[in-house]
């Protein structure tokens, strides 16, 4: 499938989080009656889970932080580059 393979974990490491808020850039995803974004709303949401998840003691990431548009692909290559546990895209249609 000609992606990474994702890095092996060590014992007793945190937990990594990878949380991708979909679109972003030229796609904005789904616009509200009130002219929202979504590409808007999920990144919102994405930085306030990885706060939380943060204060938790976990390693949370984001596979975008500003308003760029990121590929598929992409997205997967980040959570393999960070050896995530766990891999959330988030929507909000």
């Amino acid at each position: 499938n000609g992606h990474s393979k994702p890095k092996a974990k060590k014992s007793g490491g945190r937990r990594v989080v990878v949380l991708d808020p979909g679109h972003g850039g030229i796609d904005t995803g789904a616009i509200g009656r009130n002219g929202s974004k979504e590409k808007h709303v999920v990144l919102a949401i994405a930085k306030n889970v990885r706060s939380i998840l943060r204060n938790h003691g976990i390693d949370a990431r984001l596979t975008r932080s500003g308003d760029t548009f990121i590929p598929l692909y992409d997205r997967v290559e980040i959570a393999h580059k960070h050896g995530a546990d766990l891999f959330m895209s988030i929507h909000a249609d």
